[in-house]
């Protein structure tokens, strides 16, 4: 994979269109001019006749030709004498090194090299004193006094920010705006700019760490480096606060635990504290994090020593323990014995299925049980959707309302109950979204506003986390049945939780369906083996080609046995060759093109997203109308990559919301005069049209190739899987198992048999969640 460019030169010329802003650069060495492009240039404040060091990725436009899009900008400035000389020789005209030299010394004689730092940064007007200041100089010196409160700002947090090292210009700029919008409206009205400038520099200062939740690319280990250089006390408790609030977070939002334990929680707390050669005291850490951060609770529900969760996922595991414990409650079936084995006979001639007898036991048991909340799960092929089409015509006189956690999900379920007069939607949409006074979004359906259905029934249940599925079942009404479907052998939930396997732990009415039915060959025989922990060396079938398998050798395919990263002959021919040939049978939405590295760079060859992206938007949709300074160009294949609440096509006042992992394609862009875009319109897979600002279009990607996460909930007719050597995504056996279970007819996977047999054989990471203790604590003492 190769690193990022690094562009050291002065700008002789800029262009700026709205945020964007293009500016072209003389080289000292090697001698020669180009061209660097990005918003950061706007952000960052880079001026022509400045010298910057711009880091970023070359790209080549059709029309304009070869530029360098930066993704970091610094400026060569420190707060030595050195530095000083440099940034007053580079930021103000008529000022040469020798006279830049003498203003220096001026100062240096008197002592008082920290006064012109300070003058450069808050009034440098002032530097008028100095009689090396005159001609052009002096001129450009008085200019200054007409700066703005934000350009101050930005000065002094790039001049002061200078001296830590490695803070790249862009994140010196965000820092800069996120203090001026959290000063007070007295500090913000202060007539003097620079007073206003300093306040803002105070507030950051005074914690380095707070800004960490609310500014992009400004993690603990920024925030860290900062709190050194600024002196604060490693046992600070703003500083434990945000290293106990990393610490957590991590675990909860991106392995998707619900909690740590003590032991866990001080040993990652130890990695960053062992250079302080100090004892952890956790549980001050913990107390830090809620009286700096957010609310944290130490508890020792379920014995093994303490537990520390944040609290609000601890009243979401409470709150949903509670929903389930009276679920399973004995009550009113939905049938009694009788009724249903005659209503199971008649639905079955009207859906026009003869349903296996470990099916319909499974469906009888679910309509007799006297326990509200069931399961149905199964692998693919095993009748899932069939089985459940059957009940739903069973039930002739309940309501009965179909879910599921994505839209792509939803739609696939929809196709096999739509028959049956019923759709199905999101999650969220069943909820009924709303964004309230706050501009948060909030649901119309709860505990007091109930879901209007007899039955609900959510498919793709080991995809939801504990947050949704606790509003869900806040908003069952009583008496109402759910039903999840679902296979415990996926990978669970993005979020915090592991709702669909805790569930499972209960006893209750839980069905699990074995035997296979669809017929296609290799593909279910080889996501059994998976499930199993084993990978064939020879392919189950000939829908299936593997690692050096014969079948690619006589597709034209080649024996692929390894993918060396950044071979640009591999990068374009077998796996790209079958991509394309598999688009010229099915339409793009259904062929899943699944790499597990997402992070990259877009001109340097090698298996992760970022690459294989930008070489397929080249390749498909190389005339595609640019998105303002995004990458992204109307028609492109895109996927969401964060959850959010956009406001649906056609002028309503209607709320859709889209999650993570959401796809679909660019159908429309609106220009903003002067430069950028009003907004994009997005035409997801599942039908629904959504308007994206423009301040929201870094949640879209390019979409063509995807990760194993983002492909959950979806099935193509043709899955071609990258398993490249040292892949941190298939690092065990539910992450393999879920990329080889999308295909539908057929299946490649490219890659090394050692790498994919070890993944099989590793089982699923263990998440940490209290819901089931909670569940049986619960009906323990109803009983």
């Amino acid at each position: 994979m190769g690193s990022p460019s690094v562009v050291k030169a002065d700008v002789v010329r800029l262009v700026q269109r709205g945020n964007w802003a293009m500016a072209v650069l003389e080289r000292a060495q090697p001698p020669g001019v180009e061209k660097v492009t990005g918003t950061i240039l706007v952000t960052a404040c880079v001026h022509e006749g400045g010298r910057y060091c711009f880091t970023g990725e070359y790209k080549h436009h059709p029309k304009y030709g070869r530029s360098l899009e930066a993704q970091e900008v610094v400026p060569d400035v420190d707060a030595s004498e050195a530095g000083l000389s440099v940034f007053m020789a580079r930021e103000y005209k008529g000022c040469g090194k020798k006279t830049a030299a003498k203003v220096v010394a001026w100062y240096e004689a008197r002592d008082q090299l920290e006064r012109l730092r300070s003058l450069l940064v808050e009034k440098p007007w002032e530097l008028v004193e100095c009689p090396a200041v005159k001609g052009a100089f002096k001129e450009s010196i008085e200019a200054s006094r007409e700066q703005g409160v934000e350009l101050a700002v930005l000065r002094l947090f790039a001049v002061n920010l200078s001296g830590v090292g490695g803070i790249p210009m862009g994140l010196s700029s965000r820092l800069a705006h996120e203090s001026l919008a959290r000063l007070s409206i007295e500090e913000a009205a202060k007539s003097d700019r620079q007073q206003v400038a300093e306040a803002a520099w105070q507030l950051f200062a005074g914690d380095p760490y707070s800004p960490i939740q609310r500014t992009r690319g400004y993690g603990f280990s920024f925030a860290d480096r900062i709190g050194m250089w600024l002196k604060v006390s490693p046992a600070h408790p703003v500083r434990l606060a945000a290293l106990g609030e990393y610490v957590l977070m991590t675990a909860c939002e991106q392995e998707g635990h619900s909690y740590l334990t003590d032991d866990e929680f001080r040993e990652r707390i130890e990695v960053f504290e062992r250079r302080y050669n100090r004892e952890v005291d956790y549980l001050r850490i913990v107390e830090c994090i809620t009286q700096y951060r957010f609310p944290v609770v130490a508890v020792g529900a379920g014995g093994g020593g303490q537990k520390i969760y944040p609290l609000k996922l601890l009243e979401n595991e409470r709150a949903l323990a509670r929903r389930i414990a009276r679920m399973l409650l004995p009550q009113r079936p939905l049938m009694q014995p009788d009724e249903a084995e005659e209503a199971l006979a008649v639905a079955q001639q009207r859906v026009g299925l003869v349903l296996s007898k470990e099916q319909m036991t499974a469906l009888y048991r679910m309509l007799t049980s006297p326990l509200r909340l069931h399961t149905l799960t199964a692998g693919p092929g095993c009748g899932k959707t069939a089985s459940i089409e059957v009940f739903a015509t069973a039930l002739r006189g309940e309501s009965i309302a179909f879910a599921a956690p994505t839209g792509k999900a939803a739609k696939k379920l929809s196709e096999r109950v739509q028959g049956r007069g019923f759709i199905a939607t999101t999650l969220h949409r069943l909820m009924e979204p709303y964004v309230d006074e706050h501009g948060q979004l909030a649901f119309a359906r709860c505990e007091d506003d109930p879901i209007t259905a007899d039955v609900i029934v959510i498919d793709e249940g080991s995809m939801c986390d504990l947050e949704m599925t606790r509003k869900v079942f806040d908003a069952v009404r009583a008496g109402s049945h759910v039903i999840l479907l679902g296979d415990v052998d996926q990978i669970p939930s993005v979020g915090p939780g592991n709702v669909l396997a805790d569930i499972l732990k209960l006893p209750g009415d839980h069905h699990r369906l074995n035997e296979v039915f669809r017929n296609e060959g290799g593909i279910l025989e080889l996501v059994r083996e998976v499930r199993e922990g084993q990978f064939p060396r020879e392919a189950p079938g000939p829908d299936v080609s593997l690692p050096g398998d014969p079948g690619l050798a006589a597709s034209g395919f080649g024996r692929i046995e390894q993918l060396p990263d950044g071979s640009m002959e591999v990068i374009e021919g077998p796996v790209m060759a079958m991509y394309l040939q598999a688009l010229q049978q099915h339409p793009i939405d259904e062929v899943g093109l699944l790499i597990p590295r997402r992070k990259g760079q877009s001109n340097a060859p090698g298996w992760n997203i970022t690459y294989i992206n930008k070489l397929l938007q080249q390749r498909l949709n190389p005339e595609g109308m640019d998105v303002g300074a995004t990458g992204l160009r109307v028609g492109d294949r895109i996927i969401l990559r964060r959850n959010l609440s956009l406001p649906a096509a056609g002028g309503t006042d209607a709320v859709e919301v889209v999650v993570n992992g959401d796809t679909g394609w660019i159908d429309q862009c609106t220009p903003k005069s002067g430069g950028g875009v009003e907004d994009v319109l997005v035409q997801l897979d599942d039908g629904r049209r959504v308007s994206v600002p423009e301040a929201l279009l870094t949640a879209v990607h390019l979409g063509y190739a995807i990760t194993v996460h983002s492909s959950q909930g979806s099935e193509y007719n043709v899955v071609v899987i990258v398993a490249q050597e040292g892949m941190p995504l298939f690092a065990n056996r539910s992450l393999l198992y879920t990329a080889v279970s999308r295909a539908k007819q057929e299946l490649s996977v490219f890659g090394s048999y050692e790498r994919l047999s070890k993944s099989a054989r590793v089982p699923p990471a263990r998440r940490n969640s209290q819901l089931a203790w909670h569940v049986m604590n619960l009906i323990a003492e109803e009983m």
